[in-house]
């Protein structure tokens, strides 16, 4: 096809011919517009369809944009422009209906269908687009809703569907009218042998479609395409579908050998339908005369009834005999009898397709009842007036509900205007639309000053977003309304509190429209209120400080009132105390500076808490009291005494003391566990240098011995035995060093200080890089963070858990991966590897000393390392534990705190 041809040169006349320019050439026999764009908004190439439709010539429309095709319709050119804009944000498939205008000058409804491609890079290169002309299935439908009176007739129009297979009949790509039509999605149709593989399928005399009658086969069969063939299939959980199918060959260019199959179609069902619609449209159109709800009759020229049926007879309460026959005006209200005159005639001219009115009719009872009527005109085909079709609904209710809401919004209004409290509406811009008048006093504003005022304008400071939290919770649906209590300033300046209700209004499609909100003065409540937190402070503050007895003194410090709880408690003898100050009772544990400084405190009016004193117990011993209290004023700031609580704190004294007691012993113990440990560790470091000397010379002169006698020790025992020697001082010499690191750690550390962990861990792959680089391993790392630690300490945990990862890996290249992650309180380190793996019985003991997993000969080692590991950890606050898998590997876990830095 031309277009095709062209679109082929702008990509490269050496290209080898490809499926997607056969399907060029179908796009262009298809009876549908068809398009090509580029990224930047340009047409590559429309088909015969498409110039048809426009009026223009592909040839000369090539690299234009939008605009030249629309140059009187800006704004259906911007609709598409921003449809493209969509698809290329969201690349895919699109399709929306719009309105264009044809070659004639015709606006045209239309579906468009369009679909992103890539190009070479797999980078959105431009679209494809097809265009469904709905604009005669929407009149039909218009046509058939009038042609049944408005009973509305379903119908089910289709678009066209592609799918392209291969040589082998499997579906390669389809379009997304394809995946509507058949109701599968495109990813299970793609690969399959088509739909008619996926879904049973009949043809029109209802008997299955066999594989060799599939509408491709049958083509293959024949080598003839396919047009117009019909086929059923049953879609996923509905009824049959019936397609029209079109198939045709992928040929390679000026050849006729075929590489895939084509195959387009439409779904027909609502065609099929028509005609059965179309027989039962008026049966259906009887049976609902009868039975519909709404009275129904049609009216001859003479204004006479022809034919009622049942819901008019019960509405006017007449018998059908009696209604046929009689004039629509012997029924009709005096006042509206001649309501109907003047629009009939339009009506019989032509000049209009119906008339609506509302109006009253009398029942033969003598009762007047409203009616909405709806009146059409039958005519012949000559378009003669034959008679009136008329529908008449019962309205009387909605016209009382009409009257009851206008006596309502005239209540409403009223009430507005007296009501106690403030009432506004409010606009979605925040902006009061109209306040009543209590408002207004309220606020201290005239009316004509608070509106068009904010809310915010009159807010106290403090409170300026009270609202809003709230809002938001009815804006998301949370609550139907708004109830807070907040401050506002009156124009005076002055401060009220203010409870404020809100609901929002609607339109009658659910839009928000308006605010009613309703404020309540509570600034003498909230004066009340306050006076009781008043109240509620002082007795709650003298309840917290002790739930034994209560006490009060006057202001001469002497004691006019004691709870029972005291003597109860205490075993003391309350009564005892009325009347005489605190001083006057000894206790043991007080000397006279201790009574002057209470004294003074008291003097000066403070308060004071947990005042201990030690009394003697009339039934012998003693018992400890606590008293603690708050002096007191009366409404002109005059000291009129003190009251408090009293509570006996014997046992807690005498806890106390075992405490201590406890506590100095184990300070006792510590500093000696302290000085053990201390002279445990300086043993382990003096001994592991005297002992390094004598294995130095026991390995040194046996090597020597070997070299000096080796024409007299030739026999190979003796040559093995030295060997043993040497490798077991080697093997010593190891474990000392082990040993000696093992007890530096807690001696020899250094200060924590702010360390990047990245730090230590590049330390411990410097000093592996040999084994590293032998083994070819592969050490990864998240980013680690920041801790308080000794680098130095840090960096020996990681060299010895990574070459224990290289020690103990398993046939594949070594794969260490160290990551951490933030936790409450602490960081989790994890060092992972891909080794041979632990068994869960030795989680625990890898990390006591000298535990070795494996013999000397199967892996090397002193079994030290991982308590020096342990111990590095837990010098750190830490705790260092391993989870593993035999033969996949294993992690082990390290827990740092987090510290604040200064």
């Amino acid at each position: 096809m031309p277009k095709a041809r062209q679109l082929q040169r702008a990509r490269g006349e050496e290209q080898a011919a490809s499926p997607l320019d056969a399907a060029f050439k179908l796009v262009d026999s298809l009876a549908v517009p068809v398009f090509f764009k580029s990224r930047d908004g340009r047409y590559l190439g429309v088909n015969r369809a498409w110039e048809d439709f426009f009026g223009i010539k592909g040839e000369s429309f090539i690299g234009k944009k939008l605009v030249d095709l629309y140059p009187q319709d800006p704004d259906i050119a911007e609709r598409h422009a921003e449809m493209d804009r969509e698809l290329y944000a969201n690349p895919g498939r699109q399709n929306y209906e719009i309105t264009v205008r044809a070659a004639n000058g015709e606006l045209r409804d239309c579906i468009y269908y369009k679909a992103t491609y890539a190009d070479a890079r797999g980078e959105v290169a431009g679209l494809i687009g097809a265009i469904v002309d709905i604009t005669a299935r929407i009149n039909a439908e218009s046509a058939l809703r009038q042609n049944e009176e408005r009973w509305r007739a379903i119908v089910n129009s289709a678009n066209e569907g592609i799918l392209v297979y291969d040589r082998d009949l499997k579906v390669i790509a389809g379009n997304q009218a394809a995946e509507r039509i058949i109701g599968l999605p495109l990813a299970e149709i793609v690969g399959a042998n088509g739909f008619t593989s996926l879904l049973p399928c009949v043809h029109p005399d209802g008997t299955p479609v066999k594989t060799e009658d599939r509408p491709t086969r049958i083509m293959i069969r024949t080598g003839k395409p396919l047009s117009g063939h019909v086929i059923g299939i049953k879609r996923p959980g509905g009824a049959h579908t019936w397609l029209s199918v079109n198939t045709g060959f992928l040929r390679q260019q000026d050849s006729e050998d075929w590489y895939g199959v084509v195959s387009s179609f439409t779904d027909i069902t609502a065609q099929r339908n028509a005609e059965h619609a179309l027989r039962q449209s008026e049966e259906r159109y009887r049976r609902t005369f009868e039975l519909a709800g709404s009275g129904l009759t049609q009216v001859g020229l003479d204004g006479r009834f022809i034919k009622v049926n049942k819901a008019l007879c019960e509405m006017l309460g007449y018998r059908e005999d009696e209604l046929v026959g009689m004039s629509v005006k012997d029924i009709s209200h005096p006042e509206d009898r001649d309501a109907v005159d003047e629009r009939r005639n339009q009506l019989w001219s032509g000049e209009v397709d119906n008339i609506q009115l509302e109006k009253r009719y009398l029942r033969k009872d003598g009762g007047t009842i409203w009616a909405h009527v709806a009146i059409a005109m039958e005519r012949d085909n000559a378009g003669k007036p034959l008679y009136a079709i008329s529908v008449l609904d019962d309205i009387t209710s909605r016209k009382q509900s009409d009257a009851a809401l206008r006596e309502s919004e005239e209540r409403y209004r009223r009430t507005f205007e007296l009501a106690g409290s403030g009432v506004a509406h409010i606009g979605l811009d925040r902006k009061f639309i109209r306040v009543n008048r209590r408002l207004c006093e309220i606020l201290g504003y005239p009316e004509h000053e608070l509106i068009g005022m904010t809310g915010r304008q009159i807010s106290h400071p403090g409170d300026m977003d009270v609202i809003n939290k709230e809002r938001a919770r009815m804006e998301a649906g949370e609550v139907d309304h708004v109830r807070v209590e907040k401050r506002y300033l009156r124009k005076d300046g002055s401060t009220v509190w203010i409870t404020f209700s809100m609901v929002v209004e609607h339109d009658e499609h659910g839009h928000p429209t308006y605010e009613i909100a309703i404020f309540d003065d509570i600034t003498e409540r909230k004066a009340a209120e306050e006076a009781v937190r008043e109240s509620e402070a002082r007795f709650r503050s003298l309840t917290q400080l002790s739930s034994d007895w209560y006490w009060e003194q006057d202001a001469d410090f002497g004691l006019k009132f004691m709870s029972r709880a005291m003597g109860e408690k205490t075993g003391l003898e309350a009564a005892a105390y009325i009347g005489r100050k605190r001083w006057d009772q000894p206790a043991l544990n007080l000397t006279d500076a201790d009574w002057a400084a209470h004294k003074a405190t008291l003097e000066a009016h403070k308060p004071f808490r947990d005042f201990e004193m030690e009394r003697a117990n009339p039934a012998g011993g003693t018992r400890w009291i606590s008293v603690s209290g708050e002096p007191v004023f009366d409404s002109k700031g005059r000291f009129t005494g003190y009251r408090g609580v009293g509570s006996d704190i014997t046992e807690r004294k005498q806890q106390e003391a075992e405490l201590k007691r406890a506590h100095d012993d184990l300070a006792r113990k510590a500093d000696e566990l302290q000085r053990s440990n201390a002279e445990l560790e300086q043993f382990a470091y003096v001994a592991s240098h005297d002992l390094q000397e004598p294995l130095r010379m026991v390995s040194s002169y046996t090597q020597l011995l070997g070299r000096r006698y080796a024409d007299k020790l030739k026999d190979g025992d003796a040559q093995e035995f030295m060997h043993y020697i040497v490798d077991g001082a080697a093997r010593m010499k190891q474990l000392i060093e082990d040993l000696l690191a093992y007890s530096r750690v807690g001696t020899k550390g250094k200060e924590f200080k702010p360390t990047s962990i990245e730090a230590p861990l590049k330390k411990a792959i410097g000093n592996l890089r040999a084994a590293i680089e032998e083994s070819s391993a592969a050490v990864t790392w998240d980013p680690l963070p920041t801790l308080d630690v000794d680098e130095m300490q840090l960096a020996q945990l990681f060299q010895n858990l990574m070459g224990n990862a290289l020690k103990f890996r398993g046939q594949g290249v070594p794969r260490i991966h160290v990551s951490a992650e933030e936790k409450e309180g602490e960081w989790h380190l994890t060092i992972a590897d891909n080794g041979i793996g632990i068994e869960p019985q030795y989680f625990e003991r890898i990390f006591m000393l000298f535990q070795r997993l494996h013999t000397m000969g199967e892996y090397p080692g002193t079994g030290i390392g991982l308590a020096i590991c342990k111990k590095v950890v837990e010098r750190h606050g830490g705790r260092i534990w391993v989870t593993s898998t035999l033969g996949e590997g294993s992690q082990f876990h390290i827990t740092l705190p987090k510290r604040d830095f200064p």
